[in-house]
């Protein structure tokens, strides 16, 4: 069952401003990045990997009142902060073994 209050009781409007701000900036640098990663394959690959993420993205959208109505904020963080912790020790683990191999490049 959803809840009654709404969220504009709870969180200042300029939260709000200024999170979507940061979800917009934080988008554009993520989306340009792996634009970048697939510069060297050919087009088809490229509109297949923007046509899948533009897809996620709209079903996200449409998803997103239903799923806060449902579980509130509360429950959608508590959804995505083990999600965003495993993304996060990922790019990590990434970067430290990426140091390694430069080390190791730079002994030998």
């Amino acid at each position: 069952a959803g809840s009654t209050n709404t969220t504009a009781d709870q969180i200042p409007y300029w939260a709000f401003l200024y999170l979507l701000i940061v979800l917009g900036l934080a988008w554009h640098l993520v989306f340009v990045a792996g634009s970048g990663l697939l510069e060297n394959e050919p087009a088809k690959i490229q509109g297949a990997a923007e046509s899948v993420a533009f897809a996620a993205v709209a079903i996200r959208a449409s998803c997103s009142g239903f799923i806060l109505t449902e579980v509130g904020w509360a429950g959608l963080n508590l959804f995505c902060a083990p999600i965003t912790a495993a993304m996060g020790a990922y790019l990590l683990y990434e970067g430290w073994v990426n140091r390694l191999q430069k080390m190791s490049l730079r002994v030998v």
